[in-house]
């Protein structure tokens, strides 16, 4: 049995990459970037640990927590347990739940607006030594 921890954000949304953090002490946020409808929630950003079966199966092997660090000037941010689908390039042949993270503008807002939110470490692990940014910094753009 094959096994393998994934931590990820759903690429089918649009986002891009930032520059992983190697100590959580002087870790700067993992940038990403979104574009969103106004006067609408999106689902800006998936996260998800999950346990890879045979090369296949999934299972998601724990929940990530998600604290709000800095909140957006023109809008709201809250998180929720969603089935995540499955994660991009796991191999995985089945959807798992995790965290999703969803951003609604303001009433009539159109422009950027930027939040932060941290991923608290995987509770299982031996290690936190801070090789996985928690923190990530989302740009959204409101069109």
């Amino acid at each position: 049995m094959r096994y393998a921890t994934v931590l990820f954000a759903l690429v089918s949304w649009g986002l891009a990459g930032g520059q992983p953090a190697w100590s959580q002490s002087d870790a700067q946020p993992a940038v990403f970037r979104q574009t969103v409808a106004r006067d609408t929630e999106t689902r800006v950003a998936s996260l998800s640990n999950i346990k890879v079966y045979d090369g296949t199966a999934c299972m998601t092997r724990f929940i990530p927590t998600v604290e709000l660090v800095t909140a957006p000037q023109h809008g709201t941010v809250r998180f929720d347990t969603a089935d995540v689908g499955a994660p991009k390039g796991s191999g995985c042949n089945n959807s798992v739940t995790g965290t999703v993270v969803l951003y609604r503008p303001n009433p009539g807002f159109i422009g950027k607006d930027q939040f932060t939110y941290k991923v608290q470490a995987d509770p299982m692990a031996m290690d936190h030594t801070g090789t996985q940014n928690p923190l990530h910094s989302m740009i959204v753009t409101v069109r």
